[in-house]
């Protein structure tokens, strides 16, 4: 696979992550909303109003996951993943002696043939840690010497 390839292929696969989260938040408020409409008057009229008010604070919670995501979404549809990086920065794909990474968005372990990458933003502690690094520089991490072998 080649650089281009691979940081294309990592790119897709964080775009597929978000788009799910907003698929799924999506559906969450659909359901909730339903759910908060579904329920009927009982002579119990506190009971009613509890639950209706746990399901505006669900579709509150539900909401700002959707808005979270579409953040996401927003970062990755702005990064161009054609870009070759000479240090550690946004879409940058890192090499390291412990490790390999996708600079963009959190969005955790990506497996590939090429090997596990872990996609983690720029303000990411271990993101910070490498920011502007080159390839051979080293740093600590949890006590920890990493080299950072390869950057695109």
């Amino acid at each position: 696979m080649t650089k281009e390839t691979l940081k294309k292929s990592l790119h897709e696969a964080c775009l597929d992550f978000v788009n799910n989260r907003i698929k799924n938040a999506e559906e969450a408020i659909v359901s909730a909303q339903e759910s908060a409409n579904e329920e009927t008057k009982s002579s119990s009229g506190d009971k009613f109003e509890t639950g209706r008010a746990m399901m505006q604070r669900e579709v509150e919670n539900l909401s700002v996951q959707l808005t979270e995501a579409r953040k996401l979404e927003e970062i990755l549809i702005n990064m161009n993943p054609t870009i070759n990086h000479d240090s550690v920065s946004k879409g940058a794909v890192v090499k390291t002696t412990m490790g390999n990474y996708y600079i963009s968005v959190s969005a955790g372990k990506i497996s590939l043939d090429e090997g596990d990458f872990f996609a983690i933003t720029p303000a990411s502690p271990i993101g910070q840690a490498m920011s502007g690094m080159k390839e051979g520089d080293s740093f600590e991490w949890n006590s920890k010497k990493i080299t950072i072998k390869e950057i695109s």
